[in-house]
């Protein structure tokens, strides 16, 4: 008697620790795929004005850098335009020339300071 008693509890115990292992391994078949969102922010502005770490020397760093680096884009997307825009008719006027000459001075320089700023950091 006693010995059906703990066939019985074993016997019970295997089908509920195989019931268990069916159980998991079916909820982790069911994968629930999350909708990725991606945000496009500048992350060191704060909308409401209130930066709370506007004097953290690290923060700080970043931002240049930042700023510095979307200087140079901007530069650079400016002058591929006007380029384009520009040799499109295949005749450069001398008011499309100084503003060519003046957007690749600009380039220069934006290039220049993030130069300085990687030098120093």
């Amino acid at each position: 008697m006693r010995y059906l008693k703990r066939s019985a509890i074993v016997l019970s115990l295997l089908l509920v620790l195989f019931g268990a292992t069916a159980v998991t391994a079916e909820a982790q078949r069911r994968g629930y795929r999350r909708p990725v969102i991606i945000v496009n922010q500048n992350p060191f502005w704060h909308g409401w004005g209130y930066n709370p770490y506007y004097y953290d020397p690290y923060y700080r760093e970043r931002q240049q850098r930042d700023y510095l680096e979307n200087r140079v884009d901007g530069n650079l997307n400016e002058l591929e335009k006007h380029k384009q825009k520009y040799y499109a008719d295949g005749v450069l006027t001398d008011k499309e020339r100084r503003e060519l000459a003046d957007d690749e001075k600009d380039y220069n320089n934006s290039v220049r300071q993030l130069d300085r700023y990687h030098r120093r950091y």
